[in-house]
């Protein structure tokens, strides 16, 4: 099977509405079968990939963040933060959003688990305070970009999974990045605040009352800031600092929150295996595709032609920002990422682009894809909560896709911001 007989097969099947991993296994196995590999060797090559510490994070990631959701202590830490200066900033509600959507990233690591837990409650108290339903939406869907970027990031931990690199220097990657969008996003609301008159949050006046409501949001903010504090201690591996984040999720929750039972519990791990195994059968399929890349010299002709570009490392980035903005309109990010990393990442090593950057890089760019359209799986999660039209969602969405690539802009043509934070911790 050829190369390009490999790829015709490969498009036309996406074409035909086929399943992205089912198309991965179907044209993976009739090469390995074509070049006389059998399925015992496909298997155990698929199993080896995926045999990797860093792989074995994923799933604890996944399991704290739906435990965080079930309890709905997203309830407190929002409630908690409106109650802060933030609430009583220009645009108050709408900052509150991104300020808590962040430290929601710090629990979930997924911009559609934000979208669907975090943001029901945001679009709510936006809607009940005096705001349009489309400037909520857009807004809390801006919001959630930061939870695949700001750790636990499942993105970027796949990144280093497909990349080689280590999961905890990813994650340290990631957080500078998330901050400066948070802080532009901020901005951008501030903005819209003045030119759209939106309401100011009048929340309780007395102090009592706000240090009260203040202090129940605490417990569950105690997630994030011990993950922080794992990473930055350098005394974790990405695995153990995932089953120590699950673990005190579990805890908090059952001490703090008394919403812990069996019922729940059984909830979480049901779902939490659900979406795993979803995930592990997409991983595998990717990793089989992965070895018929490799097997086929795509890497190596991709080297060549970006060699052959003559073009600085930033500009071959802008460019590929591009190629990716396009890939994560149609394509689950995640799987972008497992497909087009080993495909890009030996080519722009050889021009000098640092495999850390890029990795930020390209998880903020397949992110940025799903809130784009015509098939952003973001827009269709929030026309299904919000039952607005697709086009008024698209429309209230504009003017913070505009920040988005700013930032992404500025990641791209500013390595520091991504390996600053890693280098300085680990060398």
């Amino acid at each position: 099977m050829t190369v390009t007989m490999m790829l015709i097969m490969f498009l036309a099947l996406l074409v035909m509405g086929t399943p992205v991993a089912y198309v991965m296994y179907v044209v993976s196995g009739l090469f390995f079968f074509s070049n006389g590999i059998g399925l015992s060797v496909m298997v155990q090559k698929m199993g080896s990939s995926m045999n990797s510490i860093t792989m074995v994070a994923i799933p604890m990631f996944i399991f704290a963040g739906t435990f965080m959701n079930h309890l709905n202590l997203t309830d407190s830490l929002f409630n908690s933060i409106m109650v802060t200066p933030v609430g009583r900033m220009k645009g108050g509600l709408a900052q509150v959003n991104v300020v808590a959507s962040l430290v929601f990233a710090g629990m979930s690591g997924a911009a559609l688990a934000d979208i669907g837990g975090l943001g029901k409650i945001e679009i709510k108290a936006m809607v009940n305070s005096g705001y349009a339903l489309e400037d909520a939406t857009g807004i809390t869907l801006a919001s959630s970009t930061l939870g695949p970027i700001f750790p636990p990031s499942i993105p970027l931990m796949l990144y280093a999974l497909y990349a080689e690199q280590s999961g905890i220097r990813m994650l340290m990657a990631g957080i500078v990045p998330a901050l400066v969008l948070t802080v532009m996003l901020m901005v951008t609301v501030s903005m819209m605040a003045r030119k759209k008159k939106w309401p100011v949050y009048s929340g309780p006046a007395g102090i009592k009352e706000r240090l009260k409501i203040f202090s129940k949001g605490i417990p569950a903010a105690l997630v994030p800031i011990i993950l922080l504090g794992g990473m930055y201690s350098g005394k974790f591996a990405s695995s153990e600092l995932a089953a120590v984040c699950a673990f005190f999720a579990l805890i908090i929750s059952a001490v703090f929150y008394k919403g812990v039972n069996r019922k729940v519990f059984l909830d979480t791990a049901k779902e939490s295996v659900s979406n795993i195994a979803a995930m592990m059968f997409i991983c595998g399929a990717a990793s089989l595709f992965a070895q018929v890349i490799s097997r086929s010299g795509i890497p190596g002709l991709v080297q060549d032609f970006v060699g052959g570009l003559h073009m600085p490392a930033a500009a071959m980035l802008i460019v590929i920002n591009i190629i990716f903005l396009i890939i994560g309109m149609f394509m689950d990010s995640n799987v972008a990422i497992m497909i087009f990393t080993p495909i890009l990442l030996p080519a722009l090593m050889s021009v000098g682009v640092d495999p850390v950057h890029f990795g930020v890089v390209v998880c903020l760019n397949v992110v940025i894809g799903i809130f784009t359209p015509p098939f952003g799986s973001a827009l269709f999660l929030a026309q299904s909560i919000t039952d607005l039209s697709f086009v008024r969602i698209v429309k209230s969405m504009g003017p913070y896709l505009i920040t988005l690539i700013l930032g992404l802009l500025l990641v791209t043509l500013v390595p520091g911001l991504s390996t600053w934070l890693p280098d300085l911790i680990f060398g």
